[in-house]
C-alpha cells in the first residue's frame, strides 16, 4: 500500500467513520454528519482512479 493509498483512501475513510460513530453516539450534533459525505467522496473517487 503506497503513500498515496493512505492518505488519500485510509485516512478519509477512518475520519468519515470517526465522525458517523460520534454523530450516532451522542458526541456530536447531527449538523457534523455533512463532513463525511466529502471525505467518503474522495476515499470513493481516488480508489475509481486506482483502479
Amino acid at each position: 500500500m503506497s503513500l498515496t493509498d493512505i492518505v488519500f483512501i485510509v485516512i478519509p475513510i477512518v475520519a468519515a467513520m470517526l465522525i458517523a460513530l460520534s454523530v450516532s453516539t451522542g458526541k456530536l450534533r447531527r449538523e457534523y454528519y455533512w463532513a463525511v459525505i466529502p471525505l467518503a467522496a474522495i476515499a470513493m473517487i481516488t480508489l475509481l482512479l486506482t483502479a
